[in-house]
């Protein structure tokens, strides 16, 4: 994790792997497949899933290595958490000519036989056989996309001003939730510009502490809307900046290109 940090991913990568073998292990058993770990060799007729072993924001960040994969494989599965579905499924972009959507199957990782593959990989080992550094960072953006048919309830009225999402809690059954969660009180306190119009993206329990703020005229609540990740992508196609204390919707939005900059 120090060359990590460091930025010498090179180094760190590789290192990283130690996920695997440390006591007590990071990653449960179940999800340490004996299949053939994928170190990079061809894959013409052969069959490969990649698998999540990290958070939905890690999933979404390197979703986008699936372009690199080499020609020629004859099934890619891409098995993650049931939330990411519909998203990746809707919304995932291809560039490279040498894969395609015919060959793409996304799965949920709790339903899935990892052993009837000819090779696993899980997404964060995927840097590592890449030889990722800072200055190679794969950044073909949008590699995800708005769904082709916009779903009605996601187009909002226009408002005048610069409009920012906010998001203040993750996941309460996170352990490490606390780090991961503040008050809303502390994005109200942008209304203090007078140009400013917040939306609130905040879904799951933490979504009624926005309630108290709800009377002034420059805050819309979107939680009703949001059903999935796909709603989060685009939701009025124009906000021009997202605040927000943990990662999943910032890398969304700029994994599509749909906003400036993001803020933690």
């Amino acid at each position: 994790m120090v060359y990590l940090v460091l930025g010498q991913w090179e180094q760190g990568f590789p290192e990283y792997e130690c996920r695997f073998t440390m006591e007590p292990s990071q990653i449960p058993e179940k999800y340490r497949p004996k299949t053939p770990i994928w170190n990079g060799q061809e894959l013409k007729d052969k069959s490969i899933v990649i698998w999540s072993d990290q958070g939905l924001g890690d999933v979404i960040q390197f979703i986008r290595y699936v372009n690199l994969l080499p020609p020629g494989a004859s099934k890619i599965v891409i098995a993650v958490q049931k939330s990411l579905i519909s998203l990746f499924k809707e919304c995932l972009s291809l560039h490279s000519a040498q894969n395609n959507l015919e060959i793409l199957e996304i799965v949920d990782r709790e339903n899935h036989d990892f052993y009837t593959y000819d090779y696993q990989i899980p997404f964060l080992s995927l840097p590592g056989v890449f030889k990722t550094n800072l200055d190679n960072i794969p950044a073909d953006i949008p590699y995800l996309i708005p769904p082709q048919n916009k779903r009605e309830k996601c187009i909002l009225p226009p408002k005048n001003g610069l409009k920012i999402g906010i998001v203040w809690g993750g996941e309460p059954n996170n352990t490490e939730y606390s780090k991961k969660a503040c008050s809303p009180e502390f994005f109200i306190k942008l209304l203090d510009l007078d140009n400013v119009v917040l939306y609130s993206l905040q879904v799951c329990p933490d979504q009624p502490k926005i309630k108290p703020y709800l009377d002034h005229p420059r805050i819309v609540d979107l939680s009703l809307l949001i059903n999935d990740f796909v709603d989060i992508v685009k939701p009025n196609n124009n906000e021009t900046l997202i605040v927000t204390i943990i990662s999943n919707n910032v890398i969304k939005r700029c994994s599509t290109g749909s906003i400036h900059s993001g803020s933690f």
